[in-house]
């Protein structure tokens, strides 16, 4: 498995590389969630501020297109959500009207598709 192979995160299971795990608490992508939710908009987020925080997510998933091999591994249901994921991370800066608005897509869970 490489360093970057996305694993579920031991509290709340979404999928991410082991280095990027928090030893307790929620992961990133729950953080995320519980500042969209409690938060105001932040209105000073440019598009590139989007772009950096979308391209973790996409170096992530990247061995869904890169790695022919490894892809074929995977369910076919799987592999097909986690095309989708990344297109929506891709569409993200022409799907919203302003950076403020954004909502992130989910990533799929591997576990979900066996």
């Amino acid at each position: 498995m490489s360093r970057n192979a996305p694993v579920p995160h031991p509290v709340c299971g979404h999928p991410m590389p082991k280095w990027a795990h928090r030893p307790s608490g929620p992961c990133a992508v729950c953080l995320k969630d519980i500042r969209r939710e409690y938060l105001p908009p932040d209105k000073s987020k440019t598009w590139n501020d989007i772009r950096a925080e979308r391209r973790p997510a996409l170096e992530i998933t990247d061995w869904v297109e890169t790695h022919p091999a490894r892809a074929s591994r995977a369910s076919p249901e799987y592999v097909a959500a986690l095309l989708a994921y990344r297109k929506a991370l891709f569409d993200i800066t022409t799907a919203f009207p302003s950076p403020e608005h954004v909502v992130w897509p989910v990533m799929p869970v591997e576990e979900h598709y066996r």
